[in-house]
C-alpha cells in the first residue's frame, strides 16, 4: 500500500526525542512505502472505561504516522475508534470470542474452573488469523493481550510484540492470597497459577518483546532481557473540578469494569467499610460489564448509587469529590488512578491500587488503611490546602505519564524489530 504520511519522528517533538526515525523518512510531498503494522487486537473495541481499552487506544496513537497500520479485532462489539485499516472474523468463525472462565476468577471463588489460561479458542479463529497476516506479511506484530497473542501463528512470534496489561498469575496469587483457609478453592487456584506461569514463560521466550506496565510486573515474569517496562499513561484534562463544602456530604466515585473480579472484590471491600461508617456521604458506582453483583451490593446501602455504564469516565471523576480505590487484587497499575489525578480529581487508593506508577500515599493519593479509612478520607477532603497540594503533586507525576509520548517511544522499539527483519 502507497501512503502520504509524513513521519511524525521527523515533525513531532524532534527536540525532545534523542534519535529520529528509521524507517519512516520521507522527503516532502514524495510517496514511500512505510514498514506494515499488524495490531492484533482482543479490547481494540469496547467500553471506554476499560484499562484495556484506555491504553490501547493511548499506546497506539501516535502508530499511524509511522506505520501502515491493519487491525484485527477479535472482539467487535463495537466499532473502533481507529480510522486505519481494520478487519474482523466473518460470523461464522465464531465472534464474539470465548474468554476462558479463569480470566474472571472471582475473589469468592464461585466461578473458579482448572482451565488452562491459554484460550480455548476456536480453530478457525485461529486460521483466519493465520491466513490474513500471511497475505498481509507484517513487518512487526503487536498482540494487545496474551489471549490475542495465542492466536498468532508460531512461525510470526519472533516479530511479535506482546502487550501484556497485567500478569496474571500475580493477580491469581492475590486472589490465592485473599482465600484464607479455604483449601480446596486454594488447591484449584494454585493448579491455575501453574498453568498461567506456563503460558507466561512460554510468551515470554517466543515473543521478540514483552511490555509490561511496572517494575512489580516485570519482575513477576521469567527474567529476560526481552521484557520492557511500557507504563500505563493518561492525557492532561484540566476540567473544572467538585470542591468539598464544609457542610456538603462527600460524593465519592468507585468506577471500573463490572466483570473483572478484583474490581468486585474491591467493590466488596468498599461496601463493607462503609456499613461501618455512620458518615454522611454518597458513592457512585460506574462501569461496563455484568451488573448484577455490583447491583446487590449497592442495593444493600441507601448512599451508593449504582449508575452502570458512563459515557465519559474523566467527565464523571470531575463531577465528584475524589476517586476511590479501595484494591487489594488485580497486577499491572490502575489506568483509572492515573486519568483521576490527570484530571486533578484526588485519589483515595489502597497501596495496590497506586502501584506501578511511581505514587507515593500522602503525597499522590490518601492512603486506604485500617477501619476507618472513610472518616479520615473525608477529613482529609474538607482541607483545601492538603487537597490542593496534593492534586497538584499529582497533576505532576500525570504529566511525566502522557500517552502521545509513550506512544512515540513505544514506536522505536517496533521500527527495531521492523528494521531487523528488512535487513
Amino acid at each position: 500500500m502507497l501512503n502520504l504520511h509524513t513521519s511524525p519522528l521527523g515533525t513531532c517533538g524532534a527536540s525532545s526525542l534523542s534519535r529520529p526515525s528509521c524507517l519512516s523518512k520521507v522527503a516532502t510531498g514524495k510517496v514511500v512505502h512505510l514498514p506494515k503494522l499488524a495490531i492484533v487486537s482482543w479490547y481494540g473495541v469496547g467500553a471506554r472505561d476499560a484499562g484495556e481499552r484506555v491504553r490501547l487506544e493511548g499506546l497506539t496513537s501516535e502508530f499511524a504516522r509511522t506505520f501502515d497500520v491493519t487491525w484485527f479485532v477479535l472482539d467487535s462489539r463495537e466499532d473502533p475508534w481507529t480510522e486505519a485499516d481494520v478487519r474482523f472474523p466473518p460470523p461464522d468463525v465464531g465472534v464474539p470470542y470465548r474468554m476462558p472462565r479463569s480470566a474472571y476468577l472471582s475473589a469468592t471463588a464461585r466461578r473458579m474452573a482448572i482451565e488452562h489460561y491459554y484460550p480455548a479458542g476456536k480453530k478457525s479463529l485461529r486460521a483466519w488469523v493465520t491466513d490474513e497476516l500471511s497475505a498481509l506479511d507484517p513487518d512487526v506484530i503487536l498482540a494487545n493481550q496474551p489471549f490475542a497473542w495465542a492466536t498468532i501463528p508460531d512461525r510470526l512470534l519472533s516479530r511479535t510484540v506482546l502487550d501484556t496489561h497485567n500478569v496474571n498469575s500475580a493477580r491469581l496469587k492475590r486472589i490465592a492470597g485473599s482465600l484464607g483457609h479455604r483449601w480446596p478453592e486454594r488447591a484449584l487456584l494454585a493448579r491455575q497459577v501453574q498453568l498461567t506461569e506456563r503460558f507466561e514463560h512460554r510468551y515470554v521466550e517466543a515473543s521478540a518483546s514483552t511490555w509490561v506496565v511496572s517494575d512489580e510486573d516485570k519482575d513477576a515474569l521469567p527474567r529476560s532481557s526481552t521484557v520492557r517496562v511500557v507504563p500505563n499513561g493518561t492525557t492532561l484534562l484540566d476540567l473544572e473540578r467538585s470542591f468539598l463544602g464544609e457542610h456538603e456530604s462527600p460524593r465519592l466515585l468507585f468506577l471500573g469494569s463490572l466483570g473483572y473480579s478484583a474490581n468486585i472484590d474491591a467493590l466488596r471491600r468498599l461496601s463493607r467499610a462503609a456499613q461501618a461508617s455512620t458518615n454522611d456521604f454518597r458513592v457512585t458506582v460506574a462501569g461496563s460489564g455484568p451488573e448484577s453483583e455490583a447491583r446487590e451490593l449497592c442495593a444493600r446501602d441507601p448512599r451508593f448509587d449504582f449508575v452502570g455504564r458512563v459515557p465519559d469516565a474523566r467527565a464523571a471523576m470531575a463531577d465528584h469529590h475524589a476517586l476511590v480505590a479501595p484494591h487489594m487484587q488485580g497486577g499491572g497499575s490502575r489506568i483509572k488512578v492515573l486519568e483521576a489525578m490527570g484530571t486533578r480529581v484526588p485519589v483515595v487508593a489502597t497501596r495496590v491500587a497506586a502501584e506501578g506508577i511511581g505514587a507515593s500515599p500522602g503525597v499522590h493519593y490518601m492512603e486506604i488503611e485500617g477501619d476507618d479509612w472513610i472518616e479520615r478520607a473525608i477529613r482529609s477532603l474538607r482541607d483545601p490546602l492538603l487537597v490542593g497540594e496534593m492534586v497538584n503533586s499529582a497533576w505532576a507525576l500525570a504529566a511525566a505519564s502522557e500517552w502521545r509520548q509513550l506512544s512515540i517511544e513505544a514506536c522505536f522499539e517496533l521500527e527495531d524489530i521492523a528494521r531487523a527483519r528488512r535487513e
